[in-house]
């Protein structure tokens, strides 16, 4: 059983429904192929634990934390002034609507 984490990402975040499950799995959502096709990462899951939420972040991945992963994550303030930007400019060049935000996002244990 894996243990609970936090996402911290830089990006836009996506609700989604069940019914997009089977297609997040095989990695063949239409969201995941253009956040690909534009060279940014994703990571989808179920943030609501027991009430499913299934959430698509887009985006750059900073760090996953966790007792089973990261247990830091540090960014400099160059680092981070350079991915904002990197990040801004794909998601818009993609087609990709919302203001991307710092996201830090709890996955509750299975």
């Amino acid at each position: 059983m894996s243990a609970e984490s936090v996402v911290a990402f830089f990006g836009i975040r996506i609700e989604l429904q069940k019914s997009d499950v089977e297609p997040l799995e095989l990695r063949q959502h239409p969201l995941m192929l253009r956040a690909r096709g534009a060279s940014l990462q994703h990571y989808w899951g179920n943030f609501g634990g027991v009430d499913p939420k299934y959430l698509l972040l887009i985006g750059k991945k900073l760090a996953i934390l966790g007792v089973e992963n990261s247990s830091e994550c540090i960014v400099s303030d160059a680092e981070l002034r350079e991915l904002t930007a990197d990040v801004r400019r794909k998601l818009q060049a993609a087609g990709f609507d919302g203001e991307p935000a710092l996201l830090l996002q709890v996955e509750p244990s299975p």
